[in-house]
């Protein structure tokens, strides 16, 4: 039956996309990863959205409008770009920086704020493990509690989305979806945390108050959460915690990354055959989700909070143990065959990755695997005269999988019922549009275009360069063998040696035996 050209049919709505129209957006932490496809996302599946506000601070002499142009001009937007380039005019730079006052905005942008947006979207925050407490209470929890405020002045709030971590409470096996309590509790971490640093003992006291978390990221985090619970009474918020984001599934570059930060560094490191050894237990489940999913489900979210209110804070768990298992293991058998069919013309040696959980093992192999060629080719270097590199960067590289290594030899379980039901409530083109369902991510595809993309956009090579990529390749392919070789024959050499030395230890070991026997029968006789 015709539905008429005035019908719309089920199939054609999409919920999200008018939920969205016409509406402003803020968000922070829009410059990161995570920010920029969510950004690009809203542009091209919710194209009559009015605004897309996004807090940004002046870094490296750039300012925040020159730093937007440079983020619109990537390779992320270029579809965008070609399709429909005035909706670039929708994206506008707040100058505003977490770690001050009122976030830095000024009293103009914030009566603009608090006058257009009704739904916000938190994803700013300090997240390198390694990184100092203070820091991360500044940017993690004292941000966050910023941007509550802001929000509590906001008329015509409708929703706020933050984005925190599933690793957040990674002192747990299993994992639910709810807030559990603070580590400690937030003011007293702020008040603490501000006393020891003005008298400089944070750092050395640091150990202490993380009291079982691994690093500050994770610790920070779950503070965070628990403001949310502090501070948000009847507020609309909902939580999403995704696990460890990675390069994009499928929108809108298959493979699309621009940070070494967490896997993406390593895989990076692996791909040029810098790194050869890792502790890492390959049995453990590896919980990866790509980018693109993580930023669906935060829009499906928003669209959710707003519609359905809530007495209590919604946590969504965005993973992939419990529905794509993926260990270790099995990570290092898909990704490293197209790190040989896609090298990067940065590979410094035949590219090959083993695990161990044996630290002394593991300290062997780094010593000949790593440091004796790195002190070997820095020598190199400096007979040619030239600055020494390669021990630098392995001393680097460690301390940044050192802080690896607590989830590398661990699994959890989390839990994934609030995004289940969520991605059932979805309908029309929706269910396509916004879609966070992985059941049909297929992890050897996916890690082709990861390959891919590691060469593309991070390495920004042309494609042109892939066959002297390959002879570059192969050519350390046959060094790595000259040299497997030669320490078998110098294994073979030295057991030889030992083997005639012990023959020949028997011998007049036998020879001395035999001499005392005999003068002890003499005596005898």
């Amino acid at each position: 039956m015709s539905t008429g050209p005035f019908l719309v049919t089920s199939e054609q709505t999409s919920p999200i996309t008018d939920f969205y129209r016409g509406r402003s957006l803020f968000i922070t932490g829009g410059s990161g990863f995570v920010g920029k496809v969510l950004v690009e996302k809203f542009l091209r599946s919710c194209p009559d959205i009015e605004t897309i506000f996004i807090l940004i601070r002046h870094k490296k002499g750039n300012n925040p409008a020159q730093r937007l142009e440079a983020i619109l001009n990537s390779k992320l937007f270029e579809s965008v770009h070609e399709t429909s380039p005035e909706l670039l005019r929708k994206i506008v730079a707040i100058d505003g920086d977490m770690t001050l006052p009122g976030l830095g905005v000024s009293p103009s942008d914030l009566d603009t704020l608090k006058e257009k947006v009704s739904v916000v979207f938190h994803c700013a925050a300090a997240v390198r493990f390694q990184e100092p407490l203070k820091i991360s209470v500044d940017m993690n929890v004292l941000g966050t509690k910023k941007v509550i405020e802001l929000c509590k002045k906001m008329p015509h709030l409708k929703a706020l989305v933050h984005v925190s971590t599933a690793y957040c409470n990674c002192n747990r096996e299993v994992i639910e979806e709810k807030i559990y309590p603070s580590p400690l509790e937030v003011q007293k971490l702020v008040n603490i945390t501000s006393f020891l640093e003005e008298f400089k003992l944070l750092e050395k006291l640091t150990p202490r108050l993380l009291n079982g978390w691994p690093n500050t990221y994770t610790f920070t985090k779950a503070a965070a959460e628990n403001l949310f619970q502090e501070e948000s009474v009847d507020f609309p918020v909902a939580i999403v915690r995704p696990s460890i984001v990675i390069a994009t599934w499928k929108e809108t570059l298959p493979g699309w990354t621009e940070t070494f930060n967490g896997p993406n560094g390593l895989n990076a490191a692996a791909a040029t055959g810098l790194l050869q050894t890792m502790l890492c237990d390959s049995t453990k489940i590896a919980d990866l989700i790509p980018v693109d999913v993580v930023v669906n489900l935060m829009i499906a979210v928003g669209w959710r909070t707003a519609t359905h209110r809530t007495s209590t804070i919604k946590v969504y768990h965005c993973t992939s143990g419990q529905d794509k298992k993926l260990t270790w293991g099995q990570l290092i058998t898909l990704m490293f065959p197209y790190a040989l069919v896609y090298p990067t013309s940065h590979v410094i040696r035949h590219p090959q990755l083993k695990f161990t959980t044996n630290r002394l093992w593991n300290a062997i192999c780094k010593l000949y695997q790593h440091y004796i060629p790195a002190y070997l080719y820095d020598l190199f270097l400096r007979l040619q005269g030239e600055k020494p590199k390669l021990v630098g960067l392995y001393t680097r590289l460690h301390r940044a999988i050192n802080t690896l290594e607590f989830f590398s030899l661990r699994e959890w379980t989390f839990l994934n019922e609030n995004t289940k039901r969520l991605s059932l409530e979805l309908s029309g083109r929706d269910i396509e549009t916004f879609s966070f369902d992985i059941s049909d991510l297929e992890w050897s595809t996916y890690f082709e275009n990861y390959a891919k993309g590691v060469r593309t956009f991070l390495f920004k090579e042309d494609w042109s360069t892939l066959p002297a990529a390959k002879v570059r390749l192969r050519r350390y392919n046959t060094i790595r063998k000259m040299r497997n070789l030669l320490v078998l024959l110098i294994a073979f050499r030295l057991l030889h040696k030992i083997s005639q030395t012990f023959r020949h230890l028997m011998a007049l070991s036998f020879n001395y035996i035999s001499s005392l026997i005999s003068v002890s029968m003499e005596i005898a006789q």
